[in-house]
């Protein structure tokens, strides 16, 4: 099989779940995102197994529109460099066309951008779904851009510092963390650019991806790397230091830039509507922690550090130890599988390290650690516990708190007690936080002491939040 363009022949092997391709000219490639391995990848899954196209040929048109449907529903970001590829703005203009006429078809698209390996440019991006409905809203992007960039333009004038309460908070591992709460003016504009980001743009984050991401929670993240059983044997745990002070502008920017539908748009009305979501300090425009734009951005930021890493761990030569690679924030967690021995565990963290570093982040060592079943008897995620057998729990301590908690509700109740109640609702989201990640112990530790002092538990907690 093969695609020739400008002299260059493309030879293909395939494989159960990926195609790998070797070029014996010009260039290499290794990415499955590289716009070169995407044009012939698809072509050749249309044309028969004996075909080679020849950018002259008659009915090379008629094949590239059969390709048309795959290329613009999982690649449109790079189909004008596909279109440089092939060597004229015709089959851009053909494409595009076909593009407008399916979008009057109720057809689903998927968009999704890429690493540019010839380059070295790790352009990597989202994968995002739009309906027949959702495409026909391109066409609002641009009042809502110029509506939020007229606002943003004017917070601008004065210094955006001065809009911020700004104090600093004690780290439990020691140290200060700046918070940067914005005033109720910027802070309903930072809310309308998480709908425009959210509900215009529709952003879908990887699967991967847990923190700030809708219907999504730290327990299910500890679930991703549960439900490899017994064959879990142990954790990479990364900690990226000073997160948010680190996602800085030209990072943002930076990925933006690759990402649909915020590539087709006014870079510098993005950049005008994106600096007045951040607070500046340092020489240089950062996310402020306590800011309601903060998490959508970061995690946007951070989506080519995840498809990296995604695409590095779970292929060879690591594929063989790496269960599943998860992010919370600025948390990540990668599950490993196989005989752990030391030279694989350095060998896997130190890709880690290097794809944050190459973005211009940087682990907390002290956080940072590896952690194997055959040393410890439980590992924390996310502040879960996972144990040795492989379930989720809230540990023997929190359970003996729970079981006091609860009977002294009950006992309180019984008694005709008051109690204070900031105090009790404090401990009620504890054990409403303790029942989410273990129900069943949590309800039997209800029943066994409703049994023992003859009290409802829901009819206590009414009566002590009504006294």
């Amino acid at each position: 099989m093969g695609f020739h363009s400008e002299g260059t022949r493309i030879r293909l092997h395939m494989e159960e779940n990926y195609v790998d391709i070797k070029v014996e000219k010009f260039f290499t490639t290794d990415s499955p995102f590289d716009p070169q391995y995407i044009l012939i990848n698809f072509i050749e899954y249309i044309f028969t197994p004996s075909t080679t196209i020849k950018r002259e040929d008659p009915t090379f048109f008629y094949h590239l529109e059969k390709c048309i449907p795959y290329l613009i529903t999982y690649y449109p970001c790079q189909l004008k460099e596909m279109a440089t590829i092939l060597g004229d703005t015709e089959c851009r203009e053909f494409i595009l066309t076909k593009i407008y006429e399916m979008q009057n078809t109720g057809y689903k698209f998927k968009y999704i951008t890429y690493i540019d390996s010839r380059t070295g440019e790790n352009r990597v991006g989202v994968v995002e779904e739009f309906t027949q409905r959702s495409i026909n809203k391109i066409g609002l992007f641009l009042p809502y851009i110029d509506d939020l960039y007229s606002k943003a333009k004017s917070f601008l004038e004065s210094d955006i510092n001065d809009r911020y309460n700004t104090f600093f908070k004690e780290k439990r591992s020691g140290g200060k963390r700046r918070i940067d709460i914005p005033d109720d003016e910027l802070k309903a504009f930072m809310r309308n650019v998480n709908y425009f980001i959210n509900y215009i743009c529709h952003i879908n984050f990887p699967s991967n991806v847990y923190g700030f991401v809708k219907n999504k929670s730290t327990k299910m993240l500890a679930e991703n790397h549960t439900s490899f059983s017994y064959d879990f044997k142990g954790m990479i745990e990364v900690d990226i230091k000073d997160f948010f002070p680190n996602c800085t502008l030209d990072k943002l920017m930076y990925s933006m830039k690759t990402i649909y539908p915020f590539c087709l748009m006014d870079a510098t009305k993005l950049e005008v509507i994106l600096k007045a979501c951040m607070v500046k300090y340092d020489g240089k425009y950062r996310l402020p922690q306590g800011a309601p734009t903060s998490p959508v951005l970061s995690n946007i930021i951070m989506l080519p550090i995840d498809f990296l890493l995604i695409h590095g761990l779970t292929h060879e030569p690591h594929s063989n130890f790496v269960n599943s690679y998860t992010r919370y924030a600025d948390n990540i967690y990668v599950s490993l599988k196989g005989y752990l021995y030391l030279t694989t565990t350095c060998s896997i963290k130190q890709k880690m390290q290097d794809a944050l570093n190459g973005f211009d982040f940087y682990c907390n060592l002290s956080k940072s650690k590896i952690h194997k079943f055959k040393q410890t008897n439980r590992i924390f995620v996310t502040g879960i516990m996972i144990n040795k057998r492989r379930n989720i729990t809230i540990g023997h301590i929190n359970k003996q708190y729970l079981k006091s908690y609860i009977f002294d509700i009950l006992m309180d109740a019984k008694n005709n007690k008051t109690r204070d109640k900031k105090s009790l609702q404090s401990t009620l989201g504890k054990i409403g936080y303790f029942r989410y990640i273990e129900p069943d112990f949590v309800d039997k530790v209800i029943e066994k002491y409703e049994q023992k002092t003859g009290m409802n538990y829901k009819e206590s907690v009414k009566k002590l939040l009504c006294s």
